[in-house]
């Protein structure tokens, strides 16, 4: 999907309080993004939706809800740097294998 094929975003959650955030989005998508919804009662909405998805009462929609790492996840190496295991909106669950080893003994 492209963001020419995006004719609204609704904000939720906290972060939706920052000016910031409301000026970026509007600098990206060319139109300023819909904030008449109380952002805790975005979030509540949502988490009711899923819960009655995920529950199998919802036969009128069909949504796919899915789970997603919000940040990269990874290991700290020698040197503070990071190596990354998960990269950010992988779908969970899922695995990652990589080895390591021990830069130094104790």
């Amino acid at each position: 999907m492209s963001k020419s094929e995006i004719n609204k975003v609704v904000l939720v959650g906290g972060s939706t309080r920052i000016p910031w955030i409301k000026e970026w989005l509007t600098e990206y998508f060319g139109f300023a993004p819909d904030d008449r919804l109380n952002p805790d009662e975005g979030v509540a909405v949502g988490a009711a939706l899923m819960a009655r998805t995920l529950s199998g009462q919802d036969t009128e929609n069909q949504l796919v809800l899915q789970d997603l790492t919000p940040l990269t996840l990874g290991v700290r190496l020698v040197g503070d740097k990071v190596g990354k295991q998960i990269n950010r909106n992988t779908s969970i669950p899922c695995e990652a294998v990589e080895r390591y080893y021990t830069a130094r003994n104790n």
